[in-house]
């Protein structure tokens, strides 16, 4: 969820999986992040968990438009791709 200027208000994300794909436990299901801090190129850093968590960012250079990125797996070691959309 953004704000009219662009800036993230709230964010989490639901796992999507295509029918008939082999299921990938690794990947995070559903997710909320409460932890959102601006960089300095206008992408995010999104992080699971309460505002004041130590965790490590889930994604750290989130952008609230169409992209492509990676971000951090299950195990909070790995890395996987993404595909964001933005809705209208």
């Amino acid at each position: 969820m953004l704000r009219s200027d662009g800036v993230p208000l709230a964010a989490y994300n639901r796992r999507s999986v295509e029918e008939g794909a082999a299921f990938n436990a690794s990947l995070k299901g559903d997710e909320n992040f409460f932890k959102i801090v601006a960089n300095e190129d206008g992408s995010f850093e999104l992080t699971e968990g309460a505002p004041d968590s130590t965790a490590t960012p889930t994604y750290r250079a989130f952008q609230p438009k169409d992209h492509t990125g990676e971000r951090l797996m299950l195990n909070g070691i790995d890395i996987a791709p993404y595909k964001a959309t933005l809705l209208p």
